[in-house]
């Protein structure tokens, strides 16, 4: 039975219909496990901690090699990593993966792969009556509704009238009133900058 290149659902469903032409079974008298797996190669650039080639089991995906390398430096992306594979780039956000394990199917390599970590290009610090506060990267779309949503919402004891906003803008740092409880009700956002 010849499995070469197909996925483990696929292998596991072309030797189940070969072993059907011998056997009779049912769904759940049958499986197929895979003991070994490929090593691949993957290449990781950009700004990592230790960027270079990785030979790596082909059972791994895009976090498993992010961490083999060291993962991202202070500056280095985690919202637009890309997989080039055979002249394609193929976008990875890890928020996505962080809030949804089960996504992990999308992260799998291939040999020869590429992953790019870019430079950060928005990052803001969400701090004062949040759960979680924290430094966090922004997709160019994300705004400030979206900043405290990473940052695990706002606690009860919040005022929300007005959030404080910090900016730097032409070389001098001011400070903004943003009237949050306005723009909750009329459902719009505010937009941030790095």
């Amino acid at each position: 039975v010849f499995v070469r290149g197909l996925t483990l659902e696929k292998a596991r469903k072309v030797a189940a219909a070969a072993f059907r032409r011998f056997y009779q079974f049912s769904e759940n008298q049958f499986d197929l496990s895979l003991n070994q797996a490929r090593e691949i190669q993957v290449n990781l650039v950009g700004e990592l901690v230790r960027p270079g080639s990785y030979v790596l089991s082909a059972r791994n995906h895009v976090v498993n090699a992010l961490a083999a390398a060291g993962g991202p430096t202070d500056i280095g992306s985690v919202r637009y990593i890309k997989i080039i594979r055979k002249g394609k780039e193929i976008p990875v956000d890890l928020y996505r993966f962080l809030d949804n394990p089960v996504v992990e199917k999308d992260f799998f390599l291939e040999e020869n792969d590429y992953i790019l970590v870019p430079v950060i290009r928005k990052k803001v610090e969400v701090s004062g009556a949040v759960n979680r506060p924290a430094l966090y990267e922004l997709l160019d779309s994300e705004d400030l509704n979206k900043a405290i949503q990473y940052a695990g919402g706002l606690k009860e004891d919040a005022i929300t009238r007005v959030i404080q906003l910090d900016r730097y803008q032409n070389d001098r740092r001011i400070i903004l009133d943003v009237p949050y409880r306005e723009l909750q009700e009329k459902k719009s956002g505010f937009g941030l900058q790095n």
